[in-house]
């Protein structure tokens, strides 16, 4: 499952057709710890409903439970010893028993914070390992391909990323450093070369940022970064296919020019030249969904100076129409995006620095998205069984004769599984997902065909 991680992030296909604009809900602010810096989204109860987690100014996380009708519960803090001013949060099963876990980046101790969920939406801090100095942002994947989740640590103010090798218990080996370039604030992995291991991107606030992309040789070490210009003062990175061509991009938020840059990828571990657009005023934050469910990877960021979200809507091409502005707290720090009221749409969370609370846009645009079947050309095609709890068995006759692509997307629009399929049925395991809600996309040549609801129990 692990190696499962390894592919594109923030992008979900729900639907095919096509909108011009997307529309949300007036913002509805929670209250949180003080000064927020980010916002995480995931299910920490086991209730299928997503959650939000936000690392607050001094050494906590405020946790705010979903209802999954768009509404969230009153926050309950966390706090990890020896931590001070956790930036950001970064979750995953890191024990294998099957419930979320958390890692926060914590910038002014200079250490990363383990807190081990309860499966209740409670966390139990256990350790901390010293990384580099003012750490920003975690990433996690399997780095030396031993079934294991590792975390990769962009620093602040150091010059190098620090590796921390993860075992089948949720305890982590003391870091391992690699030089990747200046001070990182964002840090991120994915496939880029298309080797099966796992890769590193990172950036950091700079006049001349630069994205730094290291390849990984499947062993936990990384070749020597080559480094491609983006807009000055580059705080936040991601990576989607934004041309469809099934190869990794890369889009960064830049602070000082008011614009994200976006990189397409060429599939062997190379990017071509930044192109810009303009967005709202201090981007510092950037997430990839599908907002008008037309199949296309969009872009949204959180703006500081300018208290808004900007969203980019993708053409499928690589390119990106001008920027729509959604009014949101105050100080934008951070942004994440799931479904909160299990309608289907893609929905928006910031977190707001200046206010100290999180503020949910609901996405209210009409996309005729239905509750379980939501696409579906090809009605041949049966899922079984569902509610699922270690198998998902997919079934046509229509598999035998082309060949057809099934991806399992999560709430969060992050692609799990993508396997092709040429034989009467596909066996996918689940064991190893969280409960939850999930997403199977069924494509052919390049086309959704069927989209199924999944429950995992």
């Amino acid at each position: 499952m692990i190696k499962q991680l390894l592919t594109l992030t923030g992008l979900i296909a729900i639907a095919t057709c096509t909108q011009a604009q997307v529309s949300f809900a007036p913002a509805v602010n929670y209250t949180v710890g003080a000064n927020p810096w980010s916002v995480h989204c995931a299910d920490f109860n086991a209730d299928g409903n997503i959650d939000l987690a936000l690392p607050y100014g001094s050494n906590g996380v405020s946790i705010l439970l979903g209802s999954g009708t768009g509404t969230f519960s009153t926050f309950s803090t966390y706090t990890a010893t020896t931590s001070i001013n956790p930036a950001s949060i970064y979750s995953a099963d890191f024990n294998n028993d099957g419930k979320v876990d958390l890692a926060t980046a914590n910038n002014y101790s200079h250490n990363v914070s383990i807190l081990i969920g309860t499966g209740t939406g409670s966390f139990v801090a256990v350790a901390n390992y010293p990384v580099g100095q003012n750490p920003f942002q975690i990433c996690g994947a399997d780095f030396n391909n031993d079934g294991n989740l590792d975390l990769a640590v962009g620093n602040g103010s150091s010059a190098h990323v620090s590796l921390l090798l993860g075992s089948a218990t949720g305890t982590f080996s003391a870091a391992i450093n690699y030089t990747i370039g200046i001070g990182q604030t964002s840090i991120i992995s994915s496939d880029f070369n298309n080797d099966g291991n796992a890769d590193l991107a990172a950036v950091g606030p700079s006049s001349n940022s630069a994205i730094a992309v290291s390849l990984g040789f499947g062993n936990g070490t990384f070749a020597s970064a080559n480094n491609y210009p983006v807009g000055a003062y580059s705080r936040s990175l991601l990576s989607a296919d934004f041309n469809g061509d099934g190869k990794a991009d890369l889009a960064s938020a830049n602070a000082n020019p008011n614009n994200v840059s976006v990189l397409l990828g060429s599939g062997t571990g190379t990017f071509a030249a930044a192109i810009t657009y303009t967005v709202g005023v201090g981007p510092v934050s950037i997430y990839s969904a599908d907002f008008n469910s037309d199949g296309k990877a969009d872009l949204v960021t959180a703006n500081a100076n300018s208290n808004n979200i900007s969203l980019l809507l993708g053409s499928g091409n690589g390119s990106f129409g001008s920027a729509f502005n959604y009014s949101a707290g105050s100080t934008l720090y951070g942004v994440s995006c799931a479904d909160f009221n299990g309608d289907g749409k893609i929905d928006v969370a910031t977190a707001n620095f200046n206010s100290s609370n999180v503020s949910v846009l609901l996405n209210t645009s009409i996309t005729g998205i239905a509750d379980t079947q939501i696409e579906d050309q090809q009605s041949d095609i049966i899922f079984y069984p569902n509610p699922t709890s270690s198998i998902l068995n997919i079934e046509s006759m229509a598999f035998n004769n082309e060949m057809y692509k099934v991806e399992l997307v999560n709430t969060l629009g992050q692609v799990l599984v993508s396997e092709f399929c040429s034989t009467e049925k596909i066996a996918i395991k689940t064991g190893n997902l969280v409960k939850g809600i999930y997403f199977v996309n069924i494509t052919k040549n390049g086309s959704v065909v069927k989209t199924q609801k999944i429950i995992k129990n």
